[in-house]
């Protein structure tokens, strides 16, 4: 059931409980930014504006992606961001992670799960 697997409003609300007092202009230019430990925090944003500008900065690695992908509960919203990357859908773990995740749409779960390998699927 598609709507049971939908963040409820209170937890979209709270966009980002490591930077509770940050406004979204501030998040966004950290999000460009060279900071390990704001690009660390921000990781957890729920803000799919945010999460875009973070899958773009050079700085983000794959570990990071994986990180955004696997949240739970997760914006659907954010992870259709990730699956949109071309930089990072191309990265098998990245493909996993969406593939695994409840939260992630039906359609893009659905895309990712014809080029994962054989054990993986069993």
């Amino acid at each position: 059931n598609e709507s049971s697997r939908q963040p409820g409003r209170a937890f979209l609300k709270k966009e980002n409980h490591h930077l509770p007092d940050e406004s979204l202009g501030w998040r966004k230019k950290c999000a460009r930014g060279q900071n390990r430990l704001k690009l660390d925090r921000l990781l957890f944003d729920r803000n799919p504006s945010v999460v875009r500008l973070l899958l773009d900065n050079p700085r983000i690695v794959e570990r990071d992606v994986v990180k955004i992908a696997s949240m739970r509960p997760a914006n659907s919203l954010c992870l259709h961001e990730v699956f949109a990357s071309r930089r990072w859908i191309q990265r098998y773990h990245v493909k996993v992670t969406l593939a695994c995740n409840p939260y992630t749409a039906s359609d893009i779960a659905l895309a990712c799960v014809p080029q994962l390998m054989l054990p993986r699927l069993r």
